[in-house]
């Protein structure tokens, strides 16, 4: 059992080792230098994460194999702080900020989007006066960092009107070993808010680490400077300011004035338009009102017209009434009446003497038989013929289907005379 423990411990350990990623570096390549004269860049805000110094640590030999030259810091290590720029998934460059604390001490993690290591910046805003100096910027690197340092810039900037800052860098010498820099050299300080220095990478580790020294000593005025800063003796920032100003002054003079230039050559060319239409609507107007003018003297020379046809018609129909009411010769119809009432005269004279004789007649005849004598005969012959059927017994079924065939042979043969077929 115990070689079993044994055993199994054994290959744990060995797959932990196997398991926990190692440290790599990996060179990629980088981008172009981006040694601008007057780019814009925002100061850095504050964002602290430094790391307690190590009771061990010499900032002077910190491996014991590499001495940079000895000198004292002098500027607030709490001030400086460390850039890194580098490109994320999108290939757009971010920032990662740490700022050291009071021992210069400090200590970067990686960021989440992390692709590949632009350049290193390493700033301070706690400057001395103007003058000349002697720089002195040590980086004792402990873990992470590059072991590929292409090349090294001072930068300084300028803060405008709150808003805008200024920015000039120039290449000069560093050296380096491993991961550890220094550059020195003379600068003659301006009027300027920050100065800075920058290494250009090619592969970048993290758990990046160490110690920062900044120092500046006063030389001579007369000693020639390695880097001047603007509003040095070598010129003034305000003045370069003031020329920059000026010339965006001209620049807007002469924009403003290419813009009136186009606005007043597009108002003549308005104008010219609007007085060639203004001049076609005239034309226009001329003809269309000339035109009108025809028409209407067409439309009185009709309505002249018409009026003398219909003078004509009413004329005309004037006289044939007249003809019609007075010109009728109605001689001949009188005569024709004349005869026709004398003719119809005698015929009504002959006609009252005829009915004159009939009635004469007429009143002649001998009414003296009376018509009680016929019904008293008449009377007679039906009783008899009453008494006859009632004393006939059972005979009168016969008699009464006689009667009904006699009648409805009368009716048949009405019907046939009638057309019924």
């Amino acid at each position: 059992m115990r070689y079993i423990r044994m055993l199994l411990s054994f290959f744990l350990s060995a797959f932990l080792l196997l398991a926990l990623p190692l440290t790599a570096y990996a060179g990629v390549p980088s981008p172009p230098d981006a040694s601008r004269s007057d780019a814009l860049r925002p100061p850095v805000a504050s964002d602290s994460n430094a790391r307690p110094p190590m009771d061990d640590f010499d900032s002077a030999d910190p491996f014991g194999s590499f001495e940079f030259p000895v000198f004292n810091n002098t500027v607030p290590r709490s001030g400086i702080y460390i850039i890194l720029e580098y490109y994320d998934m999108s290939d757009r460059i971010r920032i990662k900020r740490v700022y050291c604390d009071s021992n210069g001490w400090f200590n970067m993690d990686r960021p989440s989007d992390y692709v590949r290591p632009f350049r290193l910046y390493f700033s301070t805003q706690d400057l001395p006066s103007s003058g000349k100096y002697k720089y002195q910027v040590a980086c004792y690197t402990q873990g992470g960092g590059s072991n590929n340092i292409k090349s090294y810039q001072v930068g300084f900037g300028k803060e405008y009107k709150n808003a805008e800052w200024l920015w000039e860098y120039e290449a000069l010498p560093g050296t380096s070993e491993w991961s550890q820099w220094y550059m020195s050299g003379i600068v003659d300080l301006g009027s300027i808010d920050i100065m800075e220095w920058c290494v250009y990478v090619d592969d970048f580790g993290f758990g990046f680490n160490g110690e920062i020294k900044i120092g500046f000593s006063k030389v001579s005025e007369d000693t020639p400077p390695d880097v001047s800063s603007p509003g040095s003796s070598s010129g003034d920032v305000e003045n370069d300011m003031s020329n920059s100003m000026q010339e965006q002054v001209e620049q807007g003079d002469t924009i403003i004035e290419l813009i009136k230039n186009t606005i007043q050559t597009i108002s003549s060319q308005l104008t010219a338009f609007w007085n060639q239409l203004a001049g076609e609507f005239t034309n226009l107007y001329n003809k269309m009102n000339a035109h009108h003018s025809e028409d209407l003297a067409k439309v009185d020379e009709q309505i002249s017209a018409d009026r003398q046809n219909t003078d004509d018609l009413i004329s005309n129909q004037d006289k044939n009434t007249d003809t019609m009411v007075n010109g009728y010769d109605n001689s001949g119809m009188n005569s024709d009446n004349d005869r026709l009432n004398s003719s119809l005269t005698e015929y009504g004279q002959a006609e009252d003497n005829l009915m004159g004789d009939v009635n004469k007649h007429i009143g002649s005849i001998d009414f003296d038989y009376s018509f009680d004598s016929i019904v008293s005969v008449v009377g007679s012959v039906s009783d008899f013929f009453q008494g006859i059927y009632e004393r006939s017994g059972q005979f009168q079924i016969v008699i009464n289907v006689c009667l009904i065939l006699s009648l409805a042979s009368c009716a048949v043969g009405i019907y046939r005379l009638k057309g019924g077929g």
